[in-house]
């Protein structure tokens, strides 16, 4: 709990920042449009500022909720239409039973303590019928089965709480990110696929998702072309997307 709301102030949002966020905006809407609803309300975890939220409230006309642990966050996501709350994820989130028609959790699961706790928090709130798309990244994708044979730390995973480049060898000179995300849980396909079906939900479809990474001009290329191949198999895909749904 500590830990969590201490990384949470790392994430203090301006609403006059001059980073562009659309391209990467663009390509979630691409993941995520086929799967949402048209009606009803949708729920984001860990919402923001409420760019993305923003966007699915354009494209859907759907009631679209948010909750963060980020103050800033969340006052931005106000003004932007998206009826947001402060709220810790390792706690009871602040909904009555079989509230929402749909929940998302882009890139949040693996910042959470109590995961279990959590799924059966969004079971609880999620309607009969109701579905969740998660995306989160892969433990066992492509480049950490190589990272982890040659020695080096495994992307995502992080050994401490300064920086993520403990154990990163040789990769500390191509990392410009470098403090840690706050990581906390890891999973991979099974291991998702798992934690969702022993809270109740069934699986509707996993799929992969490749993700960019700004690398010299010598290494883009290739790393690119082979993150989209491999992003074909979810099991070794950069992040893994998956759809599942509370029976009705």
């Amino acid at each position: 709990m500590k830990f969590s709301k201490s990384y949470a102030k790392l994430y203090l949002y301006h609403e006059d920042s001059d980073i562009d966020y659309s391209a990467s905006l663009n390509y979630r809407m691409q993941i995520i449009a086929p799967y949402l609803v048209s009606k009803g309300k949708i729920l984001e975890l860990g919402c923001g500022e409420g760019l993305l939220s923003q966007r699915i409230r354009k494209k859907t006309h759907a009631d679209v909720f948010g909750i963060d642990i980020s103050t800033s966050g969340v006052t931005l996501a106000k003004k932007r239409g998206i009826k947001a709350t402060v709220a810790d994820l390792n706690s009871i989130l602040p909904f009555p039973d079989t509230y929402f028609d749909m929940i998302l959790s882009d890139q949040v699961l693996e910042h959470v303590y109590n995961t279990d706790f959590l799924l059966s928090e969004i079971f609880r709130i999620l309607k009969p019928g109701g579905s969740v798309i998660a995306i989160t990244p892969n433990l066992s994708f492509w480049l950490n089965r190589i990272l982890f044979i040659i020695g080096v730390y495994p992307v995502f995973l992080e050994a401490g709480e300064r920086s993520k480049l403990y154990g990163t060898r040789f990769l500390k000179n191509y990392i410009q990110d470098k403090g840690a995300m706050g990581h906390i849980h890891i999973f991979n396909r099974h291991a998702l696929e798992d934690i969702f079906r022993a809270h109740g939900f069934s699986i509707t479809r996993v799929f992969g998702s490749p993700l960019s990474w700004n690398l010299p001009k010598f290494l883009q290329i290739p790393y690119n072309m082979a993150d989209r191949f491999f992003s074909l198999f979810p099991s070794l895909a950069r992040d893994i997307v998956i759809i599942a749904m509370k029976h009705k």
